[in-house]
């Protein structure tokens, strides 16, 4: 139960971090009664570590990679998702672990202190931003793309199996947001047919397809992609998926991430 307003302001501060992976920021105290002065004390005397500008450690809760990552995302404002390689440990695929503290922010913003990682993309739409453990993320699907710019092929084929093995994202998903997500001035206008492989035919909804979609629907919807897990095997089928990935990364390396 969540202590009532009366309540002491560190016994509020102290709670809300254990909901926020063991991090409070400055706004957040503050809101709960605690000044400024009171908060400069408590990091002059250890029991508070400021990590990031306005953005805190509290005692008591140990401190973590989601931590970290969470505190990143405070500090960088509400816009802000965890993206990338940090997306991808979230999402637990496979060769990614929780390490890399990665950001995507609508905003061009430096890293406030050479670890944390962020990127600068005006190309969110909903259907990119999801929620885990309490941060925003960008989706399984949106996940994929953005790691055809960071990791090598082969983590983007393994994350790209394991993603349709679990079924939190689907072929016509990741095709679909790969051609509206492609970069500035070529939505839905990218040739997805790389090294004999072929995700489909060109999506014209505005709408996504939704992740683990039924196969059925899939086969009815995008005959062409499951045709091509059905004659090449679901590896094939990623394979060509993730040739896909890293044209796309190729082509616009530095312009939109």
């Amino acid at each position: 139960m969540e202590p009532s307003l009366s309540a002491a302001p560190d016994r509020l501060c102290s709670h809300l971090a254990r909901s926020q992976h063991g991090v409070v920021t400055r706004d957040q105290a503050l809101q709960r009664g605690l000044s400024a002065t009171a908060i400069r004390r408590r990091v002059t005397r250890g029991s508070w570590n400021e990590f990031l500008p306005g953005v805190y450690w509290v005692a008591g809760v140990p401190e973590s990679w989601e931590g970290r990552l969470f505190g990143a995302l405070k500090w960088a404002g509400g816009d802000a998702v965890a993206s990338h390689r940090a997306a991808a440990a979230l999402w637990e695929f496979p060769g990614f672990g929780g390490e890399v503290v990665e950001i995507t922010s609508p905003h061009h913003l430096r890293s406030p202190d050479g670890e944390v990682i962020i990127h600068a993309s005006s190309t969110f739409a909903r259907h990119d931003v999801t929620n885990l453990r309490g941060m925003a993320l960008t989706s399984p699907a949106r996940t994929l793309l953005d790691l055809g710019a960071v990791a090598k092929p082969r983590q983007v084929e393994a994350a790209l199996y394991d993603a349709l093995r679990r079924r939190i994202t689907s072929l016509p998903r990741v095709k679909w947001t790969l051609q509206v997500g492609g970069g500035p001035g070529r939505r839905g206008r990218r040739s997805q047919k790389v090294g004999g492989g072929d995700l489909g035919p060109q999506c014209t909804s505005t709408e996504p397809p939704p992740d683990g979609a039924d196969p059925a629907l899939e086969k009815a919807t995008y005959p062409h992609a499951m045709r091509g897990v059905q004659s090449r095997g679901p590896r094939q089928a990623c394979r060509d998926a993730r040739s896909s990935l890293s044209r796309h990364q190729a082509c616009h390396r530095g312009r939109w991430l």
